[in-house]
């Protein structure tokens, strides 16, 4: 591949190529998703799912009004954990759905 040296890291070579795919966003959301519950911790990791990240803006799916309503007023504490685990302004704004959360998913010993 162009424009890497023998010393690069596969990683990196491979995070390189996302951003030039324009999957790095997508990346980045399969990345959420999988550590969704160890982020946010118990209850909101069962109760919540982060459907998409677009734009700094976090999609996220609640089973009912009562969760709709009690993350209306968590948002603030939950972007700023978001944001402090990642390093970084990941999101700057959430936007509440009401849906069926995924079943997690088991693993393989």
């Amino acid at each position: 591949m162009a424009g890497y040296s023998p010393l690069d890291s596969f990683g990196s070579i491979l995070s390189g190529l996302a951003k030039r795919l324009g999957l790095e966003s997508h990346l980045l959301e399969l990345r959420l998703q999988q550590r969704w519950r160890e982020i946010v911790g118990e209850p909101i990791g069962s109760h919540t799912w982060p459907a998409q990240l677009r734009a700094k803006k976090l999609y996220l799916i609640v089973p009912n009004s009562v969760w709709l309503q009690q993350l209306t007023f968590l948002k603030p504490t939950l972007m700023a954990k978001l944001n402090a685990g990642a390093g970084t302004e990941l999101v700057t704004e959430i936007v509440l759905r009401l849906g069926e959360i995924p079943a997690p998913a088991l693993k393989s010993p």
